[in-house]
């Protein structure tokens, strides 16, 4: 099964970074500036919607990791 960059990289929670969201997110603004979305891998349907809830995910899983003293949640409508 195919799984685009974005995926896997947000998706590597041992190996997460802020800079890597950052990276992540910065490409997709830089490719829809472009017009090549799709030639790219990128959702067809509801993309910035689909990246902003994988790197808020992302930002998620890296303040969890960051403390000890509180509690994180994060809620998945679906």
């Amino acid at each position: 099964m195919y799984h685009p960059p974005y995926e896997r990289i947000l998706g590597d929670a041992e190996n997460l970074t802020e800079e890597r969201v950052d990276e992540v997110l910065n490409e997709f603004l830089k490719d829809i500036k472009e017009g090549c979305l799709e030639r790219k891998g990128w959702p067809k349907v509801l993309g910035a919607y689909i990246i902003s809830k994988a790197a808020m995910n992302a930002y998620t899983k890296l303040l969890l990791k960051s403390t000890l003293l509180y509690a994180i949640c994060s809620i998945a409508a679906s």
